[in-house]
């Protein structure tokens, strides 16, 4: 009986710490993914900057809409110029496409991964992780999914959006390596912004913007799910 009561103590402790720990190991492969590929990304614009000069001065796939005109440059040849170089010195494979496959926000919630997909047309792997790219509006935006495709294909979980940022008081870009938009809203809009993300229009890009904020580090209160 002795046994069988302690075996039982031990099982209950088991339930209650397991998700835990599983929860921080996750946590922690996550953010040395991120951190690398913030890494690989960073030099790749450093060393496109260092060859095209300021950002400002490249030329986006922008079009006019009254009336409208043709972009100067297609969103295809924009990555081939000024980040194909430079990814192919970072360690990355090329890969032809994701998958059409379902994502979710923090709430189970269809992300409609679908809708965003259809206009990123750049697509690198690195290791595990798997990187599209997409531009404009004069923005640059890369989407992480940490585990290439496997699930639970969750923003802000396994999928993160890594995005430069515009100074649009001036009008210019910041020098910086890509920084994540958003950076200027409270710590409170970033977690309820990051959990109800989705790229219908949901700031996709929160979650990382939150990790960031908070030093790098998903925190207790990070909407992990």
């Amino acid at each position: 009986m002795e046994v069988l009561i302690t075996l039982g103590v031990i099982g209950i402790v088991a339930a209650m710490t397991l998700p835990m720990l599983v929860a921080k190991y996750q946590k922690h492969v996550a953010t040395t993914q991120l951190k690398r590929l913030y890494s690989i990304l960073s030099n790749v614009e450093m060393l496109a900057i260092n060859d095209y000069g300021d950002r400002k001065h490249w030329d986006y796939p922008v079009t006019g809409k009254n009336p409208y005109t043709p972009p100067t440059i297609s969103n295809s040849d924009f990555f081939k110029r000024y980040y194909e170089p430079y990814f192919k010195t970072s360690g990355a494979r090329e890969r032809t496409s994701f998958r059409d496959y379902e994502v979710y926000n923090y709430n189970g919630v269809n992300a409609k991964w679908g809708s965003g997909a259809a206009s990123k047309v750049f697509f690198r792997q690195f290791d595990e992780s798997c990187v599209t790219g997409w531009s404009n509006n004069q923005f640059v935006v890369f989407t992480a999914d940490l585990n290439c495709e496997k699930r639970p294909n969750i923003v802000g979980h396994d999928i993160f959006d890594i995005a430069t940022v515009r100074d649009t008081g001036r009008q210019t870009f910041k020098l910086e390596p890509p920084l994540p938009k958003g950076k200027n809203e409270t710590r409170e809009a970033l977690i309820n912004n990051c959990k109800g993300a989705n790229y219908g229009g949901g700031f996709p890009n929160r979650c990382f913007t939150l990790f960031v904020y908070d030093g790098w580090q998903f925190k207790d209160d990070y909407p992990w799910r």
